[in-house]
C-alpha cells in the first residue's frame, strides 16, 4: 500500500524515498563522520571484556606509550562528541522527513520509522552488542 500526502487542491503525492539528487550530501557526509567517530570510541569496548569498558584500571592491555596516547586522544576529541553530533543529525532528519506537524501522513511515516528503529536497536542491543547507540 502506498501512502499519500495531500497536496494542493485534491492531488496526492506518494511517499517514497528521496531521489539521490535531492539528498543533502553534506548531511550524509557529516552523518558518516559521526558514525566513524562513534566507532573509534567503541573500538576499545569491542576489544576488551565488558567489565573493562570505561575503566582503565580493569583494562587487560597495558595502558602506556602509544596506547595511552590513543586513549587520551579518543577521550579528549571523540568521546561523547560524536554521539551528540549523531543525535543532532537524527533530529534534523526527523524534521526533514516529518515535515510540518499538521501533515498527518508524514507524521505516521516518521512514527513507523521510529518504531522499526527501536525494534532494530533492541534486537541489536540484546543479541549483538550491549552498548548500542540506538538503545542508549
Amino acid at each position: 500500500m502506498t501512502q499519500t500526502v495531500p497536496a494542493e487542491a485534491g492531488s496526492a503525492t506518494p511517499l517514497r524515498p528521496v531521489a539521490p539528487r535531492s539528498r543533502i550530501a553534506v548531511l550524509d557526509l557529516i552523518r558518516g563522520l559521526a558514525i566513524l567517530g562513534i566507532l573509534a570510541v567503541n573500538a576499545d569496548g569491542f576489544a576488551g571484556p565488558m567489565s573493562a569498558y570505561g575503566s582503565t584500571a580493569l583494562w587487560p592491555f597495558p595502558n602506556e606509550g602509544a596506547t595511552a596516547i590513543a586513549k587520551w586522544v579518543v577521550d579528549a576529541f571523540f568521546h561523547e562528541k560524536f554521539i551528540t553530533l549523531f543525535s543532532m543529525l537524527f533530529g534534523i532528519s526527523l524534521f526533514l522527513v516529518g515535515g510540518d506537524r499538521t501533515d498527518r501522513a508524514r507524521g505516521r511515516l516518521v512514527w513507523r520509522r521510529i518504531g522499526w528503529l527501536f525494534v532494530i536497536a533492541m534486537i541489536h542491543g540484546f543479541l549483538i552488542w550491549w552498548g548500542d547507540v540506538l538503545s542508549l
